[in-house]
């Protein structure tokens, strides 16, 4: 006996197919199954939606239509279904990076589309949509929307008014979480830098056996203690994006802290026009990272190679071919934006919003 199946979720459609030896009882199956897909096709799908299946890959596509039957995809989620919708965008001359993140621009480029396709243009992702992105022509439907959006991702004069704050004398090692809480003030949030390092950061302290020095992963936690001048060290962007989190749901807030870690310049420049100020990693200098010193991870006892120059701030703003920061060890402060940017490339483009 051969076996296909083909099997949907949502509404428990389920198609079983059974191709039998026998011709007989093969040639019943298939027109059993084509009274069923007939069924299917008009229950669940327009004539346009019709004749696209049945001209490209009827049991291909009538599997993903029905699978994708409650898709909803929204701002900031993540996954191999955002993916497939970037790549379909794309398709479209969107240029999207395929990488699974439902950014701004993709909500941009979801909007653009739903309304040269006279849908709602919510900038989400529903059923309908994702139809009409399946079944609609390859075309340059993006041409007029890619331009718009190049003037977006070029540094226009922009100033976002974010408070100044520093991190000394209480934080002495704590220019992420002094950063974050610069724009959490900035969106009306009443919090000090030292009550979201104290009751909000994740962090593990350092121990020493036997001669070494044993750490936490960056990445997971806030190496050391902010406090301490000698003991503390720094994080990437998950342990702020924790704390930050974690103070935004306390409060009820439908806001959220988001990773953007990886965003090219022309993305961090969009997202700065667009009145978004990023919290960014950079060195103290604006010179090259520095590698000299170490610890072992805790977890593991892999030997870990820590930054020395490392330093985090909030970039703001735009004008000429400068960049405006808030530093937290120094204040309001402009930096060449070529230097600027090439040190958030070296440090490995790690980046922080909040929306």
């Amino acid at each position: 006996m051969k076996k296909r199946v083909i099997v949907t979720t949502s509404v428990g459609l389920v198609f079983v197919i059974l191709f039998m030896n026998a011709q007989k009882d093969e040639a019943m199956t298939v027109r059993e199954y084509e009274e069923e897909r007939l069924q299917i096709e008009k229950q669940h799908f327009g004539q346009e939606e019709i004749a696209f299946i049945r001209k490209e890959r009827p049991d291909e596509l009538l599997e993903k239509f029905v699978l994708r039957e409650e898709i909803e995809l929204k701002l900031w989620d993540k996954g191999e279904e955002v993916e497939e919708i970037q790549t379909l965008l794309n398709k479209f001359g969107y240029s999207i990076e395929e990488n699974g993140v439902f950014g701004l621009q993709i909500k941009e480029a979801v909007e653009d589309f739903q309304t040269n396709l006279s849908l709602d243009a919510t900038g989400s992702i529903d059923y309908a949509t994702y139809k009409k992105l399946v079944i609609t022509e390859a075309s340059n439907l993006a041409d007029d929307y890619l331009v718009s959006l190049q003037n977006k991702r070029t540094m226009q004069e922009t100033f976002i008014p974010i408070p100044t704050l520093m991190q000394t004398p209480e934080l002495p090692n704590g220019c992420e979480i002094t950063s974050l809480t610069t724009i959490l003030n900035y969106y009306g949030y009443d919090v000090s830098k030292t009550v979201m390092s104290d009751h909000y950061l994740p962090k593990k302290p350092f121990t020493y056996k036997d001669g070494k020095r044993f750490g936490t992963n960056p990445h997971e936690y806030y190496a050391g203690e902010p406090r301490s001048q000698r003991g503390g060290w720094y994080s990437f962007a998950p342990p702020i994006v924790e704390a930050g989190n974690m103070y935004l749901e306390e409060q009820g807030s439908t806001m959220r802290t988001i990773d953007i870690t990886g965003s090219s310049i022309e993305d961090i420049i969009y997202y700065v026009n667009e009145g978004f100020p990023i919290v960014i990693w950079t060195t103290l200098d604006l010179s090259p990272p520095r590698m000299n010193s170490h610890w072992y991870l805790q977890d593991s006892g892999q030997y870990y190679e820590a930054q020395t120059n490392l330093h985090v701030v909030v970039l703001n703003g735009f004008t000429d071919d400068k960049v405006h920061v808030m530093n937290p060890l120094i204040g309001q402060v402009t930096y060449d934006a070529e230097a600027f940017f090439r040190v958030y490339e070296q440090m490995g483009q790690h980046a922080i919003i909040v929306n």
